[in-house]
């Protein structure tokens, strides 16, 4: 599986980060996005869903199984399935 296109956004913005932690300074910015998007990518690993909309790209060798099981939570659509004949 892999991910076409990542979230827009994440759960909680910058400012609302550095406003819960007492930041006003700008020169940690960049960390603290860093963190916030680890955090949002280690809770989703843990939780086996995805808390923002993303696009991914499944592809599946062999026959198709009756049942293909859909990581990362509820789907919100299924943009095209393809099958490959050689």
């Amino acid at each position: 599986i892999e991910r076409i296109t990542p979230p827009a956004t994440e759960p909680v913005t910058l400012a609302e980060t550095k406003t819960y932690l007492r930041v006003e300074h700008s020169s940690d910015d960049s960390m603290i996005a860093l963190m916030i998007t680890a955090a949002r990518e280690a809770a989703e690993a843990y939780l086996g869903t995805s808390f923002i909309t993303q696009r991914w790209k499944m592809t599946l060798e062999n026959e198709l199984p009756c049942i293909v099981p859909l990581r990362f939570g509820l789907v919100q659509s299924i943009v095209s399935i393809v099958e490959k004949t050689e």
